[in-house]
Formats: C-alpha cells, sequence, structure tokens
C-alpha cells in the first residue's frame, strides 16, 4: 500500500491527495468520521457504498417487541421520570418557553402583554 505525505494546516485541516479522493469517491461536500485507533488517526468519507454497506445492521431479532409497544413502554417510563422528577404540587416544574402573548395572559391570568415577573414588558 502507497503512503503520501500530507501536511496539517493550523485549522487542523488536510489535504487528501486526488488519487484517494478518486479512489473513495470523495466530492466537495463529503463528511467523514474520524475515529481514533491504536495506529493513529483513521479517517472514513460517509458516501453512498459505505451507507450501503452498513444497511441492515440494526435489524429487529424475531423475539423483539413490535416497535410502536416498546415506543409506548418507552416513552411511560420517561413520562414516569419526569413525574418523579417533577411532583405535583410541590412547586417545582419545567419552564415554559415559547409561549405567545395571548397564552402568556392566559397562563398568567393577565390581559397585559407582559408577565408578572416584567411588569408590562414581554417575557422571553
Amino acid at each position: 500500500m502507497k503512503t503520501d505525505p500530507v501536511r496539517f494546516t493550523t485549522k487542523g485541516q488536510v489535504a487528501i491527495p486526488a488519487r484517494l479522493r478518486k479512489l473513495f469517491d470523495i466530492r466537495d461536500g463529503t463528511k467523514a468520521v474520524v475515529e481514533v485507533t491504536p495506529e493513529g488517526i483513521l479517517l472514513k468519507p460517509v458516501t453512498a457504498a459505505l451507507i450501503k454497506r452498513g444497511r441492515g445492521i440494526a435489524k429487529r431479532r424475531p423475539d423483539d417487541k413490535p416497535f410502536d409497544q416498546w415506543w409506548a413502554e418507552h416513552k411511560a417510563e420517561e413520562k414516569a421520570l419526569e413525574e418523579a422528577k417533577y411532583p405535583e404540587g410541590a412547586g417545582i416544574r419545567p419552564r415554559r418557553i415559547g409561549l405567545n402573548l395571548s397564552q402568556r395572559s392566559k397562563q398568567w391570568g393577565s390581559t397585559q402583554a407582559g408577565c408578572p415577573r416584567h411588569d408590562s414588558r414581554p417575557c422571553g
């Protein structure tokens, strides 16, 4: 196997030799995965050929639950954890963000465009 010397720039960039770009079908904008190996740095371009080789590696076993059943159980566990973290009536709850002005006035019982913390100024 032939080796090609390359230099890194101050930004950590390196130019891949043209013959290797052609060999591995690396084009402008091709993404790559960088791995640390015992020999050093391994750079793997993410090309259509690599994606095609990886198809099917995450197949489900025949005895696995159907995905929709597994997902429903996962979401129920997630909800139980969230409820345990923020118990009802403890005064602790996640902050609601992304409310528009009419939703804010309904939430705080005000007709003003602001919130209780900032008088009449909108809260973000």
